[in-house]
Parts: C-alpha cells; sequence; structure tokens
C-alpha cells in the first residue's frame, strides 16, 4: 500500500521540551527529504571491479513548500532573520506518516515567497540539516486563518516609485548554510550559515519607462515589499531591500499581447519592520 501526502506534517519544537510544538506559519504543499550523499571510489589497476568503494559524507536536506498564512510564525525569525542576524539553530519534527523524523540543529539555507496573481502566497524553504533522531510525536499544530492570496500585497516600491500592473513577485535569501563532515562521522558534525545573499524578481507589464536604464547604470535602488496577512488583527509586515542592484530588466515583447519587464534584482541587506 502506498503512503499518501496527506500524511505530510512538520512543525517546530521546543529545544528541551519536545512536547511544545510551534505553528509553521502555513499548510504544507509538498515536502522532500534528500540524504545527500556523497560516495568515494577508486579504481585499481588489472580488474574492472572497483578497489575502493564507500559512502563518506551525508549532508541532508529538507525541502519544503508551503502557502503563507503568517509571515512571523517561521519565515522571518528562523528564514529571514532582519538584519543579516545569526540564523537561529532548531529543531524540526517531521512526519510522513510512517516514518518520524527529530531533525535538531536544523537551520535554514534558503528561503523564497512568490506571490502569483492565481495562486496563494508560497514559501519555498530548505533547511540544511544535522542530526536525526526518531521522536515520539506528539500533536501537531497548523494555522487556522485563511492563507494569503496577491491582495495582501499592500506596497510594492522601487526607490519609493510604486510598482503596478504586476504579475509576479518573488523574493528571498540564500543564507549559504555549511555543513562539514569532520573525524570521522558521515552526518555533519557543524552547521553553520555564512554570508546572506537576498534576490527576487518582479514581473510585470511594461509601463513607459522601464527600469533597463537603471540596471545599465548600475544603480542601487531602495526595493520595499509590504504584506497584510488575514489575522482577526491582521499584521502588516515590511520587507526593505535598501541598495538593490538590477541585475536586468528583460522587455519581452508578446506578438498581439502584453509586452512585459522582467526585473531581477540583488540585494545584501535586509530590515523588516
Amino acid at each position: 500500500m502506498g503512503i499518501f501526502g496527506k500524511t505530510w506534517k512538520i512543525n517546530r519544537v521546543a529545544k528541551g521540551s519536545p512536547d511544545v510544538y510551534y505553528q509553521m506559519g502555513g499548510t504544507i504543499i509538498n515536502a522532500t527529504i534528500d540524504p545527500r550523499i556523497t560516495v568515494h571510489s577508486e579504481a585499481g589497476s588489472t580488474q574492472r571491479q572497483l578497489a575502493s568503494h564507500k559512502v563518506v559524507e551525508a549532508k541532508p536536506v529538507l525541502d519544503f513548500d508551503m502557502n503563507v498564512r503568517r509571515l512571523d510564525d517561521y519565515i522571518i525569525p528562523y528564514g529571514m532573520p532582519s538584519g543579516e542576524a545569526a540564523v537561529p539553530a532548531h529543531t524540526l519534527y517531521v512526519t510522513d506518516g510512517t516514518e518520524h523524523h527529530d531533525f535538531s540543529s536544523a537551520k535554514v539555507n534558503t528561503c523564497r515567497v512568490r506571490i502569483n496573481t492565481t495562486e496563494s502566497i508560497r514559501a519555498s524553504i530548505q533547511a540544511a540539516l544535522k542530526t536525526d533522531a526518531a521522536p515520539s510525536l506528539g500533536t501537531f499544530l497548523y494555522r487556522t486563518e485563511k492563507a494569503m492570496y496577491k491582495d495582501a500585497v499592500t506596497t510594492l516600491t522601487i526607490e519609493g516609485s510604486p510598482i503596478t500592473g504586476w504579475k509576479e513577485i518573488e523574493f528571498g535569501v540564500d543564507n549559504k548554510v555549511m555543513q562539514e563532515c569532520l573525524g570521522t562521522s558521515i552526518p555533519p558534525s557543524e552547521v553553520e550559515e555564512q554570508e546572506a545573499v537576498y534576490s527576487g524578481h518582479i514581473h510585470r507589464a511594461k509601463p513607459s519607462a522601464s527600469k533597463y536604464a537603471t540596471a545599465i547604470a548600475g544603480t542601487p535602488q531602495d526595493l520595499v515589499i509590504a504584506l497584510t496577512d488575514k489575522q482577526s488583527s491582521p499584521v502588516t509586515k515590511t520587507f526593505t531591500f535598501a541598495d538593490a542592484l538590477m541585475k536586468t530588466a528583460k522587455i519581452e515583447d508578446r506578438a498581439l499581447g502584453l509586452v512585459m519587464e522582467r526585473i531581477e534584482w540583488e540585494g545584501s541587506s535586509l530590515v523588516i519592520n
């Protein structure tokens, strides 16, 4: 009998209190656990069989997508800490219904938020893992308010100018988390973040003045995105990427259709209010 995806559950669990569960801020859409094994092989002379063949490293990751209901449950504090703060190590309990995992000392490697006009706001997250144990599961928790959609975007500006007519917005961070396998250990001995690099794109109908000139001049621009959730007392979170660099502002001429502009940008700082 196959295992169906409805059995996937993920929660953050309090360190030292494995019966204290915390919501992730959205509903899990899909999830993948990848052990990322490194095999070392050596050929020997006078024989076709490998002279040596051994697993030497494992650098496991958890990838998952979820729709977004609250940004401050997990995405902001654990995925995109404001002001390039340290990426917190934390424990994730994960189950597919038959196998249960206690991933302690996990750190978010990449976190991306995608806003499309035809679907709920999605977050794609990859957590770099360190240790894995078999937990005794408790009760998983979930947010009950409605998922956020395109109407959650209350501010979208570049250098103070509103960006309208957009089709898709995406922004996120690469925390460049490094997993090091030391000594005789095959799983990681250390998991630590390096520099934070922010990036994203905006796909919009081309206005009379595009961002082409800004991109080709290499002019830094402040990019601001504000999102308001669906809590009974709605909470707005404002992401300010100061001095972001426009990597491209491609003009896409579609026959008998909209002329589109795709703005891609990269930044080195983020403040969240």
